[in-house]
């Protein structure tokens, strides 16, 4: 969403450079200009209304597999904890023992998961650093299913 504006400027900019195309053209041969002219309209549609919904679908796409790729890492840690009765201290643990596939400690940004494991083994936070790939951001993803030990939730103070 945050580069919207530059994505409808730099369309109007594809827009205004296709129309001089279409003026010189049609100096020069008039017989081609009425084809052109009636191909613009759905252009136009297309670029402005069509195009930018396409790229958000991608973009709820790559967050919903980044949720499933995160609830897959829980299963393979409450595995790994019903077997061992403690949580790994990293991704890479699960990995060479066989509970998790091999990659399947990053994103679909291809970054690693932000997993920290408490001092007595038996609670963890994992999540995603989202499309920006920098963690405590606003696109950070959490696992769908969010026990309260186990999310990168941000604590509030709250003052009397």
């Amino acid at each position: 969403m945050a580069y919207f504006g530059l994505f409808v400027f730099l369309c109007f900019v594809i827009l205004i450079l296709i129309s001089l195309i279409v003026s010189i053209i049609s100096f020069y041969k008039k017989r081609y200009t009425k084809g052109v002219l009636l191909l613009l309209p759905p252009l136009i549609l297309f670029i402005i209304i069509i195009l930018p919904d396409l790229l958000r679908t991608r973009e709820c796409s790559e967050i919903d597999s980044s949720r499933a790729s995160l609830r897959g890492v829980q299963s393979a840690l409450e595995l790994y904890y019903t077997h061992y009765k403690y949580y790994p201290e990293n991704l890479e643990i699960p990995i060479k023992e066989g509970y998790l596939a091999k990659g399947g400690d990053k994103d679909p940004w291809k970054t690693p998961y932000k997993y920290e494991r408490s001092p007595d083994k038996s609670n963890y936070l994992i999540g995603s650093a989202g499309e920006d790939n920098k963690f405590d951001t606003d696109d950070d993803v959490e696992p769908p299913i969010n026990t309260p030990r186990h999310t990168f939730k941000k604590t509030i103070e709250v003052k009397k």
